[in-house]
């Protein structure tokens, strides 16, 4: 058993519209595409009877707005520190909403937060096992589940 892209759809949906109050819909964006812009990508490993991950990777521009929502700060107020909070907080609730639909016992690691242009996050010994791509106001957001395949793990 594994999260279809119907369940990362639904979850990122729900997510956005109760924390931020925000619209996000499915794009017809390549996943794979690299933006030139910065960005800011969160992480949060799954450990247990399914092993794996999953990210969230979002236009700096729009996890500055993510922060100030969140957080209620002024534009001029928040720090890069908000924004990787708020960029943490946000992929901790998909995961752990995504963690409830695969096998089993298991727990969620702290959330990684980086950021750069062209940013790509890779995890050793995982492979791809859905991704969506969304638009939320005219910006990017790519959610992906990566499984782990160094543990004997089949690609169901």
């Amino acid at each position: 058993m594994t999260v279809t892209t119907d369940d990362i759809s639904t979850i990122t949906e729900t997510v956005f519209q109760s924390v931020l109050e925000w619209e996000v819909r499915p794009s017809a964006a390549d996943p794979g595409d690299i933006r030139p812009e910065r960005s800011i990508a969160g992480s949060v490993q799954i450990h247990g009877a399914w092993e794996g991950a999953v990210t969230l990777s979002i236009p700096d521009g729009l996890a500055r707005m993510a922060a100030r929502k969140l957080f209620g700060i002024d534009p001029d107020e928040g720090s890069m520190a908000d924004v990787h909070d708020a960029l943490a907080e946000l992929t901790n609730m998909i995961c752990g909403n995504l963690k409830a639909v695969l096998p089993g016992p298991s727990t969620l690691s702290m959330p990684t937060v980086a950021d750069g242009s062209s940013l790509v996050l890779r995890i050793p010994g995982s492979e791809v096992a859905h991704s969506a791509v969304f638009e939320c106001h005219g910006h990017q957001v790519n959610v992906t589940v990566l499984r782990r395949i160094d543990v004997g793990h089949s690609n169901d």
